[in-house]
């Protein structure tokens, strides 16, 4: 009987500790769960980023022949009297100052020597095969260097890294601005600092400096890999590109798009040029 008395005690304590609710909710070795709006938030989050992979993961992979892939390349020129370039004022930051012996002016609109245009972002939006394309696995990089984005304005893919690195001794924030993509904002504050990211959108995401109100810059995030920004000759050369007829486009921050339309055979290069004019 005395068996039997602590056999029944024993399980209505043990039932006891199971089932008793949690003390301090927010406090160490707590079991609570979270706020439904957390929940729900995490929840959203975490279900955007499978459906994503999902949706990349459902198409067949593109590869191309090295043997037949074909060359787009060519010049973006500019038409009519350059638009005068502000200098720089470094003069808010001593150390962006003393990186700087000649003036630096702002990087709207660059127009090069031989009255080509630099950094123009020349991609294809249309024509190529359906399916996905493998990003690199070297990374994008953004340098804030010299009190400047270098480069001003690139292109990378979705999925691939991007490092955002400081060069300068003083704090720099990068903000960026995307639609798609999750936004960032952070400093760093001292020389060789870095951050990664990874977009999952394609789109176009301006940067900004909310210390240095002069760098700003663009990242172009696209679903493969043909794109090129015009240098300082104002050439541009997209490789590796599957033989068919596509739509190309130049972009500009201040001047707006240019498209063209062009075939390419196996093996065969093509030349374009495209003509932005003063605004």
């Amino acid at each position: 009987m005395i068996g039997s008395n602590a056999a029944t005690l024993s399980t209505l304590l043990l039932s006891a500790l199971l089932f008793a609710p949690g003390c301090g909710g927010s406090g160490e070795g707590s079991t609570s769960a979270a706020k439904p709006a957390e929940k729900a938030e995490a929840g959203g989050a975490e279900a955007e980023a499978v459906e994503a992979v999902a949706a990349a993961g459902s198409r067949d992979e593109i590869t191309v022949n090295p043997a037949t892939a074909a060359t787009i390349k060519g010049t973006v020129k500019f038409s009519g009297t350059p638009p005068k370039s502000r200098p720089i004022d470094f003069g808010a930051d001593p150390v962006c100052k003393g990186l700087h012996t000649e003036r630096v002016f702002e990087e709207k609109v660059v127009v090069n020597p031989n009255d080509t245009l630099r950094y123009a972002f020349v991609r294809v939006t249309k024509g190529l095969p359906s399916g996905k394309f493998t990003p690199p696995t070297a990374p994008a990089v953004i340098d804030q260097k010299g009190c400047m984005y270098t480069p001003h304005v690139f292109g990378m893919m979705t999925g691939q890294t991007l490092i955002i690195r400081n060069s300068d001794n003083t704090n720099h924030n990068i903000h960026g601005y995307p639609k798609k993509n999750e936004g960032f904002n952070f400093g760093q504050t001292t020389a060789g600092m870095e951050e990664k990211r990874v977009f999952k959108y394609a789109e176009t995401i301006p940067v900004k400096c909310d210390r240095h109100g002069w760098m700003e810059g663009f990242i172009h995030v696209m679903t493969h890999p043909y794109f090129s920004t015009s240098d300082e000759s104002g050439a541009f050369e997209i490789k590796n590109l599957p033989p068919g007829s596509y739509t190309i486009e130049a972009w500009h921050e201040s001047l707006g798009t240019k498209t063209s339309e062009v075939t390419v055979g196996p093996s065969e290069t093509k030349t374009l040029e495209f003509t932005f004019a003063a605004k």
